[in-house]
């Protein structure tokens, strides 16, 4: 990771801690769709959705 251009500022503690998060994150809004579906959901903003 020494020469990777994020390693004077994330270490790896750091990114497993944001790849949790992440996990998290995409897990909620799964539960979310699941419990209320996407189209109440996610919202359409830069990138269609119409492949979901």
């Amino acid at each position: 990771m020494a020469h990777d251009p994020i390693s004077p500022v994330l270490s790896d503690p750091h990114l497993d801690t944001v790849d949790q998060r992440l996990l998290n994150v995409l897990a909620t809004v799964k539960q979310c769709t699941d419990q209320f579906g996407m189209d109440t959901v996610l919202v359409e903003d830069r990138m269609p959705l119409s492949h979901l």
